[in-house]
């Protein structure tokens, strides 16, 4: 019995459909990552001038 739909796959486009997906994660980790890093650098940069005179 034909139901109309076509014979392809479910899954066909999946593999696309994930590089896709990858690539945009990619991008978000990497704005994120730009946007945040100079700030936690410059904590850290901090802290360990902080820690530094603390034990000296």
């Amino acid at each position: 019995l034909g139901t109309g739909l076509s014979d392809t796959s479910p899954d066909e486009g999946l593999i696309e459909d994930l590089t896709i997906e990858d690539k945009a994660v990619e991008q978000l980790a990497e704005g994120l990552l730009s946007h945040y890093l100079p700030d936690l650098q410059r904590s850290k940069q901090a802290l360990q001038e902080l820690t530094t005179k603390l034990y000296c």
